[in-house]
């Protein structure tokens, strides 16, 4: 059985995926789950692993479970195409996973930021996230419908090594994640009964970015630091917008549906 299975879901990430996978050859399985690329991506992931699965695209929880339930385990690693394990972080892994059952039961991982192209230093990007679990006692459920995170249970540890998180080299393709992402998240917003709100409209962009440039030191890192600060909080501004937008129509159709019945 595997001692270390890492698990990636992939779409068109022909320029990223190479180096992905390069970087966990020492994983003892790659398992990767593709949802229709059509530039070559799985073709460049077989090079890599024979557990390349083609499955239509069904939300990101869905995927990263389906990823999961594909992993012997016992340990399972959650990269994204645009992530890579970084050496220091490679040698902290394999000595968690050699101690067997002894120690926590999940890792967060510190991230590394690269941004409109360079190492982002400030501003609160660099964050940990719980990337590494066992499979056994955290099972592979996941919550939220973007910037999901996995059930764990036990005890917790975390990781110093950074995984390189190369994502956006421009503020277009950031622009154009955050436009899917904001999709998600008030569709998300909208199930769970929230409403459209005035100050999270307003006050929550400045807030901010008053928070990631100044509070956080994002100034050290010149104009991309501001730049950086300020589409998080157009982020939080889009978010809510489209939240109106689904609040305004859902309250068409209803009105619609009540006069159906008279």
């Amino acid at each position: 059985m595997a001692s270390l299975s890492v698990t990636v879901i992939t779409r068109n990430e022909k320029e990223k995926i190479r180096d992905c996978l390069e970087s966990v050859r020492f994983a003892d399985e790659i398992v990767v789950v593709d949802s229709g690329s059509t530039d070559g991506t799985p073709e460049i992931c077989r090079e890599y692993t024979d557990n390349v699965t083609q499955r239509d695209w069904t939300g990101f929880p869905d995927q990263r479970e389906f990823a999961c339930s594909r992993a012997l385990g016992p340990w399972i690693l959650v990269l994204d195409a645009d992530e890579r394990v970084s050496e220091p972080l490679r040698r902290e892994i394999e000595e968690v996973v050699a101690r067997g059952d002894g120690g926590p039961a999940h890792y967060e991982i510190r991230r590394r930021e690269h941004l409109l192209g360079d190492w982002v230093a400030a501003g609160d990007w660099t964050r940990y996230h719980l990337r590494l679990f066992r499979k056994d006692l955290c099972g592979c459920a996941y919550t939220r419908d973007v910037h999901e995170r996995v059930l764990v249970r036990g005890v917790g540890g975390r990781l110093e090594g950074p995984i390189l998180h190369l994502s956006h080299p421009t503020s277009a393709s950031f622009l154009a994640r955050l436009n899917g992402y904001t999709d998600l998240e008030a569709a998300y917003a909208a199930r769970q009964g929230k409403r459209f709100s005035w100050n999270r409209a307003l006050a929550l962009p400045v807030v901010v970015l008053f928070y990631r440039f100044i509070w956080r030191g994002g100034y050290r890192d010149g104009v991309r630091g501001f730049a950086l600060a300020a589409l998080q909080g157009f982020y939080h501004f889009l978010k809510e917008i489209k939240l109106w937008e689904l609040t305004v129509a859902a309250g068409r159709e209803g009105e619609k549906n009540d006069g159906r019945q008279t």
